[in-house]
């Protein structure tokens, strides 16, 4: 009885992955190889657990917690604690529960990107500009020159 190998499987598939285009070749490679490497590391993490499962010390005997004063169990409100008043300027001792803050009664301002400006100018004068002594220009160019 003739049945197909592994060699005969990876034949078929690179004959299938030959026949394509070089981007969907790359691609396919590429799924194969994270199929690969992501069974790896499960197989990795899994026997991981279970050797540290089967190293583990055994576990420490569990012991029975002291029974309460039948005066305790009769009472479920907390011990009162004594009240230190002050006569001079003390800081206050902080309440026993938290409270609520206050409700905003402005929303802040969302951001907002500054919005841009028209810089308008007025015409400029060329002849005023080139009177300039930085702006004058030393000689005359031919236009030969200029270009």
């Amino acid at each position: 009885m003739h049945a197909a190998g592994w060699l005969d499987v990876w034949n078929l598939a690179m004959s299938i992955v030959a026949r394509q285009e070089p981007f969907v070749a790359i691609m396919l490679v590429t799924l194969g190889v994270f199929v690969i490497v992501m069974a790896i590391e499960g197989l990795r993490t899994s026997l991981l657990a279970i050797w540290r499962n089967l190293r583990t010390a055994p576990e420490a005997p569990v012991l029975a917690a002291p029974a309460a004063a039948p005066q305790e169990m009769a009472s479920l409100a907390p011990a009162q604690q004594p009240r230190n008043f002050s006569t001079g300027f003390a800081a206050r001792a902080p309440a026993a529960t938290a409270r609520r803050p206050k409700a905003l009664t402005m929303v802040p301002r969302q951001f907002s990107s500054p919005r841009p400006k028209i810089r308008r100018h007025p015409q400029l004068d060329f002849a005023s500009f080139a009177a300039l002594p930085e702006n004058a220009a030393t000689s005359a160019l031919a236009l030969q020159e200029a270009v």
